[in-house]
């Protein structure tokens, strides 16, 4: 959800550290010079204990101390540290006190060989400030840390920038908050949670107690990302509001870019998708949302998913694309027409394809990349419902997926997506642990130091009940101001809270709108290894139904064999699965066929019947091939044809237009019969 913009240069802009000359690689024997600004006048703040835990940067475990030409700085410490995905960080500290942030530096080139900083005895360090160091005998040095396979090749010269006043009141808000383990949270703690969210949610829009939230702004800009997940959220919890006025904003500005060429975007497939879920969400119906300019009915689900590759692509914007399709055709299981850009088993086998060599996902495949926790989660989110379903073989490559989160996960319980820890990415895995019947509170691969993903999702809520994206400074973000409530970072938190909310009380997974669905209880291990739903079964008599199915299928059993095979897919496996399978499968694309086949019917009507003005003989065979597939029809799809009446009028002119011709032959045959009776009575006269 949040926007990942990976530009180096525009990047450097925001590092709170500017380099002056850094060489790829180093060798022993140089210096590294800090440049630092004198005095301690400059916004800064204390770490409770300074060093990895406190500084917030990934592995830092190097730390140098340097002297300072003003007598009022008596140490700076350089803090480096490279994570497994080859990020590196870097830090200052001055006197124990760091005048920047730490900054994470995602540039897979920046080290490449091994980096060995040495703490220093006149560095002033103890274990109180800077945490456990490696010991080096006989040394005049504490300790020392070092990257592998490789050593420093030239002098390094590092200028201090110092933190903004709100990089320093982030900072101290984040060193004031810790991650504080609970274990489980009750409903009553989760609700309480989302009344918080509602209550700053209205103190941002300047609304009032009681006030609707869908409302002025959020009507303003509904279509937009940056207010259409809202809905969504208070609509699967059951907050009353106006979702009829946001329902009719949405189509409002549906329509209006409708009459433009690219519609609702040139590439982005998703705007289709996260609009269709906010239709849903307010009780619409996105297959029928408002009239184009043609006065065509608009449908969002075909427009935006299994028929978007008749524009662009689906996958033009990347995994996204194809992810966000899934999980909003399956959110009411809408069908596929034959025909269509893509089927079901496509959209999963593309999805598949894009399962990177760590297990991850990311937006791309391509070469190094590795796994984004959000687009990972997003993946096990679409995949979902076929996770315990034999036909499409995805559980192997969801358990993978997990296990590449689990190890993603940072100590503190959150997660980094692009280089910075955040809160929607904790969001995100915590919806996708939901949408397969996992406890995110629970689960043991997502507990890190006891700290579970509602622990380290918590740590960012805020006082007025909303939640910060980030306690750093995000480049990928920039709207996003540091420990303070983002208005994206707390719609994906009530999207969090709210499929846990549902998971705890039996409820359908978050994205699954259809009524009666099926539950997103949490799995005992036994129920895990054999259905998705732990109670759902495809029952004797769901059998018999299948079995009595008629040989000749029409329309009418359109919804019988819809129910038949969604239940099917949902499932325990049983002696019998597989058969059952391959036959409501081949109905249900009997039916589709027949659908297809009606509408071709109606167009060849439309384009070839109803504008002859005075059909004749030579018009006859089209008419009478209409006619033929008319009746291979049950009576039932005959309904279905539109302007019967035009056919039958044009084959009783065509079927005239033959008579008259029989009657001419006819008339000239009995002419030429009796012409030759004549001719041979008189000859035989004579």
């Amino acid at each position: 959800m949040r926007r990942k913009v990976r530009n180096w240069a525009a990047f450097l802009l925001v590092l709170v550290l500017v380099f002056s000359m850094i060489p790829a690689a180093y060798a022993a024997g140089y210096s590294i010079t800090v440049n630092a600004p004198t005095g301690n006048d400059l916004p800064y703040w204390v770490f409770e204990k300074a060093g990895v835990d406190s500084a917030d940067v990934l592995n830092l475990t190097a730390n140098e101390g340097h002297p300072l030409p003003a007598s009022k700085v008596a140490r700076v410490s350089l803090a480096v540290g490279k994570n497994k995905e080859d990020e590196a960080s870097c830090g200052i500290s001055i006197n124990g006190m760091y005048y920047v942030q730490s900054v994470t530096l995602d540039h897979p080139d920046f080290f490449t060989g091994t980096v060995e900083i040495q703490v220093g005895k006149d560095a002033q360090w103890s274990e109180e400030t800077w945490g456990s160091i490696t010991p080096v005998e006989s040394s005049n040095i504490i300790g020392r840390v070092q990257f592998k396979n490789g050593t420093f090749t030239g002098d390094v010269n590092i200028t201090v920038s110092p933190m903004t006043a709100q990089q320093s009141e982030a900072a101290q808000k984040q060193n004031q908050r810790q991650v504080v383990p609970q274990g489980k949270y009750t409903v009553a703690q989760i609700s309480e949670a989302i009344q918080g969210i509602m209550a700053q949610k209205r103190s941002a829009l300047g609304l009032e107690d009681g006030d609707y939230l869908l409302s002025g702004d959020e009507l303003t800009y509904a279509g937009s990302s940056a207010t259409d997940w809202l809905p969504i959220g208070l609509s699967r919890c059951g907050v009353e509001d106006d979702y009829d006025a946001y329902l009719a904003a949405l189509q409002t500005y549906v329509e209006q870019k409708y009459r433009e060429p690219d519609k609702l975007d040139r590439v982005k497939a998703t705007e289709w998708h996260r609009i269709s879920l906010a239709v849903l969400a307010c009780g619409g119906d996105p297959t029928h949302f408002g009239k184009d300019e043609n006065g065509n009915d608009i449908n969002l689900i075909a427009d935006g998913v299994y028929d978007r590759g008749k524009t662009v692509d689906i996958g033009a914007q990347g995994l996204n694309g194809w992810l966000w399709g899934l999980i909003t055709l399956d959110s009411m299981k809408y069908n596929i027409p034959a025909g269509s850009s893509y089927t079901r088993t496509e959209m999963i086998k593309k999805i598949l394809s894009f399962q990177l060599p760590d297990d991850g996902f990311n937006l791309r495949f391509a070469q190094g990349s590795t796994a984004d926790p959000d687009i990972t989660a997003m993946a096990i989110q679409a995949l979902a419902p076929y996770y315990r379903n034999s036909t499409f073989n995805v559980k192997d490559p969801v358990d993978k997926a997990l296990d590449c989160l689990s190890k993603l996960q940072l100590d503190t319980g959150d997660f980094r997506s692009w280089g910075t820890r955040n809160s929607e990415s904790v969001s995100q895995i915590i919806v996708s642990l939901c949408s397969i019947g996992v406890d995110p509170q629970n689960d043991s691969r997502f507990i890190k130091n006891g700290i579970n993903l509602l622990d380290a999702l918590f740590y960012y809520q805020q006082e007025d009940g909303g939640f910060a994206h980030s306690y750093e400074s995000d480049p990928s973000n920039p709207s996003a101001v540091p420990g303070e409530s983002d208005s994206i970072a707390t719609d994906q938190a009530l999207l969090a809270l709210v499929a846990v909310w549902r998971q705890a009380q039996g409820m359908s997974i978050l994205y699954d709108f259809r009524p009666g669905s099926v539950s997103a209880k949490i799995l005992t291990p036994e129920e895990s290894e054999v259905s998705f739903a732990g109670s759902y079964e495809f029952t004797e008599a769901d059998q018999q139904q299948a079995d009595a199915l008629p040989k000749k299928l029409s329309t009418e059993n359109d919804a019988e064999v819809t129910a038949l095979l969604d239940k099917l897919k949902m499932s325990r496996d049983f002696e019998g699965y597989d058969t059952y399978m391959t036959k409501l499968t081949q109905a249900k694309s009997d039916i589709d066929a027949l659908y297809a086949e009606i509408e071709s019917i109606n167009a060849d009507i439309e384009s070839q019947i109803v504008p002859m003005t005075e059909p004749g003989l030579g018009e006859k065979s089209t008419v009478d091939r209409l006619v033929k597939r008319y009746k291979a029809l049950s009576d039932h799809d005959k309904e279905l044809v539109e302007n019967w009446d035009a056919v039958l009028a044009v084959k009783a002119q065509t079927d005239a237009a033959q008579r008259n011709l029989f009657l001419i032959i006819g008339g000239a045959v009995v002419v030429m019969v009796a012409a030759t009776v004549v001719i041979r009575r008189r000859r035989e006269s004579k």
